[in-house]
């Protein structure tokens, strides 16, 4: 800590501490992010029902024993302003909401660490803090129109809730109604698609992060290679620079991807792409863990989308069994249990990823996925 002192036609002077130093700048900022996200990272491993117990130590010492966010941070001496804030809000949330207290403080520390990330892009402060107070209010009108609907709901009402319940039973139940249901819904979403130009893929974690990775390479080999016959004609190189390229200039697309918690490794098995959250490998209390080849190849097998020229020849692989399986079926044979006829692949000639993953999940994975 130190104090400023000026006369008059002189330069400030800055008096410090013995031993103390001066930042400022993007330094300075910087320093502050570092401390807060020190308070988030105390209080991370303590969440939810497998959160663990801190032993904390007084001057005294006396011994406290206890995974309650508020209790470990009133309990440790905290001397830095910026970390300060974050044990301040804590405060603040327990005195209003009485809970809490440990989700709020990591939601700081990690909208903090995007901050980072974003200045290190060369983005000013005064943008984030403008950016993160229009997300704020959108935030507080989200959570006022559930309220809404929560309430709705109590007094009896039927909510979007009740209508998706009934479209699930009505859509995915063995009847021909459904079926027509179904398929005209699945229309006018591809029309809507091709309206708008866009690519749904996978819109957040709607399930493991397999799936998810299945899916975004699967629409990888879509906007290279635009059918499945065409990713047969080219080699594994050729479709895996292509896709490292695509990833690269498309910020849209590769946003998309971090964005749910996926892992882009690149097309040397070296180089990844990350965000700030992952989901594989999954947190286990360990902040680092060793990269070798096993790991690797679990974890792109688990979810990470793999750019490298052996993941690309697998798909090939893949279509090379479909073609088989189709190729197997008799011509006057119309039974349902060869549904995955040439009709259903589109000749070839498209590339759909949920049904080349839901054929991943079937033929390599073993598994059915039934609606009870």
């Amino acid at each position: 800590m130190g104090m400023q002192a000026t006369s008059k036609g002189t330069m400030p002077v800055v008096l410090l501490k013995e031993g103390g130093t001066e930042r400022k700048g993007r330094e300075a900022t910087k320093n502050n992010i570092a401390a807060a996200k020190i308070i988030a990272e105390i209080v991370h491993t303590s969440l939810g029902p497998r959160g663990m117990d801190k032993m904390l130590v007084d001057s005294l010492g006396d011994v406290t024993i206890t995974n309650d966010g508020a209790t470990i941070l009133k309990e440790i001496d905290v001397q830095h302003p910026a970390a300060k804030m974050l044990v301040e809000i804590a405060k603040t949330t327990d005195n209003e909401v009485g809970d809490g207290t440990t989700s709020a403080v990591i939601l700081a520390g990690a909208l903090l660490e995007h901050a980072e990330f974003l200045i290190d892009q060369d983005v000013h402060p005064t943008i984030i803090v403008d950016g993160y107070k229009k997300a704020a209010r959108k935030t507080k009108e989200f959570l006022e129109e559930i309220a809404d609907t929560v309430v709705f709901e109590l007094r009896g009402g039927n909510t979007g809730l009740d209508v998706i319940n009934a479209l699930d039973a009505s859509v995915m139940g063995p009847t021909y109604r459904g079926g027509i249901m179904r398929n005209d819904a699945m229309s006018q979403l591809n029309a809507l698609e091709k309206q708008y130009d866009v690519h749904s893929v996978a819109f957040e974690m709607l399930g493991p992060p397999r799936l998810s990775k299945l899916l975004f390479e699967a629409n990888l080999l879509k906007r290279i290679a635009h059918s499945l016959e065409s990713v047969s004609s080219m080699t594994a190189i050729e479709l895996s620079k292509k896709a490292e390229t695509l990833i690269i200039e498309n910020q849209s697309l590769r946003s998309e991807m971090l964005s749910v918690g996926l892992v882009i490794l690149m097309s040397d098995g070296e180089k990844y792409l990350r965000g700030s959250d992952v989901k594989i490998p999954a947190f286990r209390g360990e902040n680092s863990l060793e990269i070798n080849t096993h790991s690797l190849e679990q974890w792109c097998y688990e979810g990470w989308i793999d750019l490298r020229p052996s993941n690309f020849e697998q798909w090939q692989e893949r279509i090379i069994r479909i073609k088989k399986e189709v190729q197997s079926i008799a011509p006057d044979d119309t039974s349902s249990r060869h549904y995955y006829g040439k009709h259903y692949w589109a000749d070839f000639n498209e590339i759909d990823e949920g049904k080349l993953a839901a054929w991943i999940f079937e033929r390599e994975d073993k598994g059915w996925r039934f609606k009870r």
